[in-house]
């Protein structure tokens, strides 16, 4: 079982919540389940319906898109993924542990909630979803990073 200081500092960690009071934090830490997930275990699949997000409090995870040959990004502890689901419904990439994988999840109904109420956390995370829309348009326009 993961403690609750355990999920507080793995938040913390993390850049879209790091800058909240300290409250708000243990309050999102309470709120969030615990997941873990083995070696090559499917997190999410492409296209799938999205009712959660995620942020990575131990491991490795790669993010697939479909056609991909390899994976376009990797996870780890204080990285954040699902958000996108929120706003749209379904899954972009799969997601897959590389190694035993343990997560920190938040459903969407409670998500919208803690967002409405904490408006800079909402900013980060707008400003992350930003960026990796930013970056897959890089990528789509110029080609993967050598």
């Amino acid at each position: 079982m993961i403690g609750i200081g355990e999920r507080e500092n793995c938040l913390k960690s993390c850049r879209l919540f790091s800058g909240m009071a300290p409250a708000a934090v243990r309050l999102l830490a309470e709120s969030m389940e615990t997941e873990i997930f083995a070696a090559m275990e499917t997190v999410c699949r492409h296209g799938e319906e999205a009712d959660r997000l995620y942020v990575v409090l131990a491991g490795r995870l790669a993010v697939l898109l479909t056609g991909a040959e390899r994976p376009v990004q990797y996870l780890a502890a204080g990285d954040i993924f699902g958000e996108y689901g929120m706003f749209i419904g379904t899954r972009l990439a799969t997601v897959r542990a590389e190694e035993e994988s343990i997560l920190l999840s938040l459903g969407y109904v409670q998500g919208r909630v803690f967002f409405l109420a904490q408006p800079e956390a909402l900013m980060e995370l707008l400003a992350v979803a930003a960026r990796r829309l930013r970056a897959a348009e890089e990528r789509f326009l110029f080609g993967p990073a050598e």
